[in-house]
């Protein structure tokens, strides 16, 4: 597929209902150094994506969990196959719950039917979505959702625009608070997070070379960080930098058509771009039971996605309070985004001699910090005594 359809699914991965926080995160961390993670965060998250890359040209391995398997075994290519499935169920489940709630904004009539009814509507509209055999289809999609996003941004900007603006002095924007940083970290982490789904999109792209790949993922990188940018500050200013809330929108004012376009935009995005979780998951699930992909629409193709459907709805149905799901998958999520591709470097570093280089091992120890850090607050999060 062309670099921009694939870095534009990247992208869509990453976007969803977690970006209307960011000016929350600025709120409890402090203007400038919670722009200043956004931004960095984004960045660290372009470095694992060349560790992983790195790493599967110098193993000749195209696969995450293989190339970790060539690294350092079996056992540690399973839990990474385990993490990897349990980040994309998660985020599926999160789309699922997130679109059940959105419904009766975006379709007035809904808001008269139970939630369990809400879901099964859904996913009568999603499930034949999942059946898609290439990734690389959902390119337009992809790239229609990514512009709603920005269409959200620019409806936030028209809010400030003919809004009354009270700016935050210096005691908020050069506020620093240790405690907000920390537990914000998760949360961004989650919004910079495509890598669970980044060997599957490469091999959707042909002649995959090095600077491709690279001209993909920083495509992705830039995509992202340029909307979550604007999102966050503008968000921040029309709350005045005081109380800002964890969904930007609330208290914008009922009817207010920045919340009717911000609100169609997320919805719209949720649903176009939720089979590019379940397509990976089904793709794995036919391999251990059928021991391969399927080629071509079939019977088997359909009951695989039929069973991840099943546990979706499940799960979606029992969540009701996704506060800790999210947390947990944050942990998660850095894990597979900035740990493991941390101790791929270490490893090159330490096998391979023309790895042996400040950079290689600059990189590394950034990508371990941030992660044991974002992982540690994220798994761990609802039981630390921190206060923002």
């Amino acid at each position: 597929g062309p670099v921009l359809d694939l870095a534009m699914n990247l992208a869509a991965c990453a976007f969803g209902a977690s970006m209307l926080s960011l000016p929350f995160v600025l709120d409890i961390s402090g203007a400038l150094v919670g722009m200043f993670m956004v931004v960095s965060l984004g960045l660290v998250a372009v470095l694992a994506s060349s560790s992983i890359m790195h790493a599967g040209f110098r193993f000749r391995k195209s696969s995450y969990t293989k190339i970790v398997g060539e690294a350092f075994g079996k056992r540690a290519s399973g839990f990474s196959e385990v993490l990897l499935c349990a980040c994309l169920f998660v985020a599926a489940v999160s789309y699922v719950v997130g679109l059940a709630d959105l419904l009766p904004d975006m379709i007035g009539f809904t808001g008269g039917l139970s939630r369990t009814m809400r879901i099964f509507i859904l996913y009568a509209g999603l499930w034949p979505i999942t059946w898609v055999g290439s990734l690389s289809a959902f390119g337009p999609s992809s790239i229609f959702a990514c512009i709603g996003c920005y269409v959200q941004a620019i409806a936030l900007v028209a809010g400030a625009i003919f809004s009354d603006i009270d700016v935050p002095g210096p005691e908020l924007l050069f506020k620093f608070n240790p405690a907000g940083i920390a537990l914000s970290m998760p949360m961004v982490t989650f919004t910079h997070a495509y890598h669970y789904v980044l060997t599957d999109t490469f091999l959707e792209l042909k002649n995959p070379s090095k600077v491709r790949l690279m001209n993909t993922v920083w495509t992705t990188g830039i995509t992202l960080t340029t909307c979550y940018s604007i999102v966050a500050i503008i968000g921040y200013l029309l709350y005045g930098g005081r109380n800002v809330p964890s969904n930007v929108l609330t208290g914008l004012g009922n009817g207010s058509p920045v919340i009717g376009i911000a609100t169609w935009s997320i919805g719209l995005l949720l649903f176009a771009t939720y089979s590019l979780f379940i397509i990976p998951l089904r793709r794995r699930l036919e391999e251990i039971f059928f021991g391969a992909q399927t080629k071509k629409l079939n019977r088997d193709r359909i009951l695989a996605a039929s069973v991840i459907g099943a546990l979706v709805i499940m799960v979606s149905i029992l969540l009701r309070d996704l506060y800790l799901a999210n947390t947990v998958a944050g942990g998660c999520i850095a894990i597979v985004t900035f740990v493991i591709p941390g101790l791929f470097d270490a490893y090159c570093w330490r096998e391979f001699k023309d790895d042996r280089n400040l950079a290689t091992l600059a990189r590394s120890v950034l990508l371990l910090c941030a992660g044991c850090i974002a992982g540690f607050i994220g798994l761990f999060g609802s039981i630390l005594p921190l206060k923002a």
